[in-house]
């Protein structure tokens, strides 16, 4: 249970990142503003994925943690 908040937010923010990236690449933005700005919103989705799988292990961290005090 612990889990299910960080994966919900990240899967949100990853949603609309993707619905923002599908809109940047539609628009007949000139030159490589569409293309640097998609690299940009995919680094964006890159970095949310790292800090879920970093939160992850900080939880796990934690319970092992918990379980050795007792």
């Amino acid at each position: 249970m612990k889990y299910v908040a960080p994966v919900l937010i990240v899967l949100i923010m990853v949603g609309y990142l993707v619905a923002v990236l599908l809109g940047v690449l539609a628009s007949p933005l000139q030159g490589g503003v569409g293309v640097i700005t998609g690299l940009a919103v995919l680094a964006l989705i890159g970095g949310l994925v790292a800090v879920l799988i970093q939160r992850i292990r900080e939880i796990d961290k934690e319970d092992k943690d918990d379980y050795s005090q007792y």
